[in-house]
């Protein structure tokens, strides 16, 4: 069966939530961005040739705060995607109660490719073409896939520019993920896995089940899937499998986290890592195990490998990572999936907590971040699991339900004009 759109696969979860509420008018407007705008721009590389770009940003909604979203540096980036991850940041936003709106952002390009020179230049044209499109209290960057706390202090440089020197520091949190030393907040590296680790922690306790041996899986290697796994290690569980884009790893006794990454971290492909055996895509995916976390692009659980998966509880720790048919398989062979704008909320809620402390020039420690964290995410898992069973659905119909019902009655309450 052919694989869906990450969006065609975003429509019908929210026209299958939107079917439960029985005044539907205000969905219609959800379902369309406020804005889509796509920049080209030409940068000079390291070899003196000129190279074009094409970079998008899409600004779905702002009823409930300022636009928020992350911006990814990835060959498959185009409009649709970002479109998808725009609306689900909006409902991300919704579900965890947060004072922001969706919108996200990308360039189609391969970072793995250029310079570090190179892939500075392009961040900065990219934000300088974005221009007024931009604000600390507009529109709000952060990171995503390929993009660290290097890459948002150089757009934050190049969107200051744009400031009057006297109000620069006022405007600092137009820029979020940003190094500690310019702002950032401590505990944004690791919050999207530790999000992932308390949702976890807490589907554990109510099943019964010990952390300690605990065999888990991991599919992408990046921020969210790399923390996620050396935070659960760390307290006593076994990642028994890792996968990337280079291929993927196993180890039935454990694999040292730190040591793959660094092994990652020098560009060198997973399948010459040392400790471990290496294995098929196909196989990989249907290793046996208590947890997998799928950390990586979107719909990489689907109808071709979901009914061979071997596991008691799949997280989604990145977006989209199920689709719709893949979802129904598993529901059918009774293992649950925790969705990702429920798992991957982790990183948007520590932005938010940065946002707000550049905004009153504070600085919250790390014990503040982390347990104001697990307080939002876990009461959010709890209102799902009783919308679960209120509406019989499975987790991902009620994660959509809660955040649907919450921007229907700002809508109704903020009316529309005229």
């Amino acid at each position: 069966m052919k694989i869906k759109s990450v969006y065609d696969n975003f429509k019908y979860n929210y026209e299958n939530a939107i079917s439960q509420f029985r005044d539907d008018q205000i969905f219609s407007i959800l379902a369309q961005p406020f804005n889509e705008i796509q920049v080209n721009f030409p940068v000079k590389r390291d070899n003196g040739n000129i190279e074009m770009f094409t970079g998008y940003r899409v600004q779905h909604n702002n009823m409930t705060g300022p636009y928020y979203g992350g911006i990814r540096f990835h060959p498959s980036v185009s409009m649709e995607e970002i479109r998808s991850l725009a609306v689900w940041m909006t409902l991300k936003t919704a579900l965890m109660g947060i004072p922001l709106s969706g919108s996200a952002g990308g360039i189609n390009f391969n970072p793995y490719e250029y310079s570090d020179t190179e892939i500075e230049r392009i961040s900065r044209r990219f934000i300088f073409n974005l221009g007024s499109n931009l604000g600390a209290d507009y529109d709000i960057v952060g990171p995503d896939i390929n993009t660290d706390s290097q890459i948002m202090a150089w757009m934050l440089d190049t969107s200051l520019l744009s400031v009057k020197p006297h109000m620069r520091n006022a405007n600092k949190h137009a820029v979020t993920g940003k190094p500690v030393k310019l702002g950032g907040t401590v505990g944004s590296e690791e919050s999207s896995g530790q999000a992932i680790y308390y949702i976890i922690e807490r589907w554990l306790k109510d099943n019964s089940i010990d952390m300690n041996g605990l065999k888990v899986i991991v599919q992408g290697l990046a921020s969210s899937g790399f923390w996620a796994a050396k935070i659960l290690k760390r307290n006593g569980a076994d990642i028994i499998g890792v996968e990337n884009y280079s291929g993927a790893v196993i180890n039935e006794n454990g694999l040292d986290i730190n040591l793959l990454k660094s092994h990652i971290r020098d560009r060198k492909p997973i399948k010459d890592y040392a400790d471990g055996s290496t294995t098929s895509h196909e196989e990989f995916m249907q290793l046996n195990g208590d947890v997998f976390i799928s950390s990586a692009l979107e719909n990489q659980i689907n109808s071709k490998n979901a009914g061979n998966m071997n596991v008691g509880l799949i997280v989604e720790g990145a977006n989209g990572a199920t689709t719709p048919d893949a979802d129904k398989m598993l529901e059918e062979r009774g293992i649950p999936v925790i969705p990702g704008i429920l798992a991957n909320s982790g990183r948007m809620i520590v932005d938010y907590f940065e946002w707000l402390q550049n905004k009153r020039s504070e600085y919250w420690l790390l014990s503040d971040i982390n347990r104001k964290l697990k307080l939002r995410v876990i009461n959010a898992y709890e209102r799902i699991e009783e919308s679960a069973d209120e509406h019989r659905c499975n987790l991902r119909q009620a994660a959509y339900i809660e955040a649907l019902d919450k921007l229907q009655k700002v809508y109704r309450d903020r009316g529309i004009y005229p």
